[in-house]
């Protein structure tokens, strides 16, 4: 994991600090490794997004499935559900990815969570042992 970019503000001065950035592998249909991408950990976002350039990279017509409006920080917009195997440091799970026009890959809460179960962590079992 890196941590390269993020945007702080120094009164009114934006500027250049760390970010969680992660190698996210996407798997196309069939278990074939197709695409390395730099993907921000969001801890805001509920889904991983992708931009709909990745999508054709490896063979997907996102176009053609039915598209479902979604509430994101830049306000509302239309994005192509697709169930994908996703692979972070060594850790498969497969992931429903939300596919748009988007600047920077997202690894988000729901893909977090998938990628965690994957290796046998449960939220139950860290409460437990948490309360």
């Amino acid at each position: 994991m890196s941590f390269p970019r993020s945007v702080d503000f120094d009164g009114s001065r934006a500027y250049v600090q760390n970010r969680p950035l992660v190698d996210l592998i996407v798997f196309a249909p069939g278990g074939r490794h197709l695409q390395v991408l730099n993907a921000l950990v969001d801890t805001g976002a509920d889904f991983t997004q992708l931009d709909l350039g990745v999508a054709h990279a490896i063979g997907l017509a996102p176009e053609r499935r039915q598209s479902t409006l979604v509430a994101t920080a830049g306000g509302p917009t239309r994005l192509y559900p697709i169930d994908l195997t996703i692979e972070v440091t060594g850790v498969r799970a497969p992931v429903r990815v939300l596919f748009g026009r988007r600047a920077n890959p997202l690894l988000g809460r729901q893909g977090m969570l998938m990628l965690m179960q994957a290796v046998g962590f449960t939220t139950t079992d860290w409460l437990h042992q948490r309360y």
